[in-house]
């Protein structure tokens, strides 16, 4: 079984922006570059979303809600391949909601 833990704060310290075009640290840059293809070459993958300047819900629901919509993984799969590590706790529920409103 393969793992890759991705730390957010090693890609960017201020993720921002839902598409592309908002700039270079967009949730869609985020979801298409580093975390979609990870979920692809990987069983599971922890995605530690500590240590950075905060964390904007278009920027999450791109991530999360897309990676069902565009990357055609059903909520079930992605809980059971997505471990999520975040300080604080709090926004888990926000990311869940994410997940389960793009079904």
């Amino acid at each position: 079984m393969s793992h890759q833990t991705i730390r957010l704060k090693d890609w960017a310290r201020l993720p921002a922006g839902r598409y592309r075009r908002d700039g270079p640290y967009s949730g869609e840059a985020f979801r298409d570059d580093v975390l979609a293809p990870a979920l692809r070459g990987c069983d599971n993958v922890t995605l530690d979303l500590s240590g950075v300047y905060g964390l904007a819900s278009s920027w999450t629901e791109e991530v999360f809600g897309g990676l069902v919509r565009v990357s055609k993984l059903t909520p079930e799969q992605l809980r059971k391949r997505l471990d999520i590590s975040l300080n604080p706790e709090l926004q888990k529920s926000q990311i869940e909601s994410y997940i389960a409103d793009a079904a």
